[in-house]
């Protein structure tokens, strides 16, 4: 891996493929821009058992590997601009990873796919690799070291991290995992972020800005239960229970008398759709969030003292950050 590479969120996206497995093939999808989708070159080699996929003109593979088992034929279809490479496995087994080790002429495995081994195996020397592509801007990379400083309490950390693609890209969820993650320890920057996903579409980003909103919740914010029932519609709309439910316990509490919904009628509808879901009704209990099941912030007591000092500096620039 080159210590030269370097590229912008945006240029990420066509190397972070996803795939799925089970145990006689592999799916590979690969989201790609419509001039890259007319560069786009597919070589599978069964003697050697690799596939190699570029974009002509393109510093670096998109795929380039041995694969981790036997296969006995890879083929592609095109979908518009995504690229669709299905793999048939001569063995019917799951693999840990996809690619074992480099075509030689390379000298290394792509991006996505020497990520996905070091995730595997947390080899020692996966992980100097794992660093470079951090360094380099690859977003699975960003994502995974910016969880790992928020586990530690190291919240100036994981926002350096992820700055660029929250600020520079909108990459959506960058934006939840930093803003569920202040939720508890600066509601007001977490409101920030969760108002720009929100602008993305996210369902869930609603649902964090209804509970930051929500009068019967323990955020300090200064709360408009208008702006609550809002976004609880918003999520609503894109079928969330939690949002029902939140909305149904505002309803009973006499805070959203005139939403159109009952909230018998949205308990109803939020275990129709989730029958796991957790319902608390209020009645005068004390409201809490694990509860109705919503996720807890990413904010452990003891590491955000630890941090406080840290914090308090990022934060300050994170929110005078337009």
């Amino acid at each position: 891996m080159e210590n030269a590479f370097l590229m912008t969120p945006k240029e990420c996206k066509s190397y972070m493929w996803s795939y799925k497995e089970d145990e006689d093939r592999l799916e590979i999808d690969l989201e790609l821009n419509q001039q890259e989708v007319e560069k786009f070159n597919f070589l599978y080699n069964q003697e050697q058992n690799s596939l190699k996929c570029t974009i002509s003109d393109s510093k670096y593979p998109l795929i380039s590997g041995i694969f981790y088992g036997a296969t006995r034929y890879a083929e592609y279809v095109q979908d518009g601009t995504k690229v669709i490479i299905t793999i048939k496995k001569a063995e019917g087994v799951n693999w840990p990873y996809i690619m074992k080790s480099p075509i030689a002429e390379d000298g290394d495995l792509d991006f996505n796919s020497t990520f996905l081994k070091f995730l595997a195996t947390q080899d020692e020397q996966l992980e100097v690799k794992g660093k470079a592509l951090l360094k380099g801007g690859f977003i699975p990379a960003m994502m995974y070291y910016a969880q790992k400083a928020l586990d530690q309490g190291n919240y100036e950390e994981a926002y350096a991290i992820l700055e660029p693609a929250v600020y520079y890209d909108g990459y959506l969820p960058a934006i939840l995992l930093l803003g569920e993650a202040l939720l508890d320890k600066c509601p007001e920057t977490a409101s920030r972020l969760l108002q720009r996903a929100h602008k993305l579409g996210s369902a869930k980003a609603a649902q964090l800005l209804g509970n930051l909103n929500n009068p019967l919740t323990k955020y300090k914010l200064e709360k408009d239960y208008n702006l609550a029932i809002y976004y609880y519609k918003y999520a609503i709309e894109q079928r969330d229970p939690v949002s029902m439910v939140s909305l149904a316990q505002m309803i009973e509490e006499g805070l959203a008398p005139e939403t159109g919904f009952t909230a018998e009628k949205l308990y109803e509808e939020a275990r129709a759709i989730d029958p796991t879901i957790v319902i608390q009704k209020r009645h005068g209990i004390p409201f809490n969030l694990s509860k109705v099941g919503i996720s807890k912030p990413l904010i452990v007591g003891g590491a955000v003292i630890a941090a406080g000092f840290l914090l308090y500096k990022g934060i300050k620039r994170f929110m005078n950050h337009k």
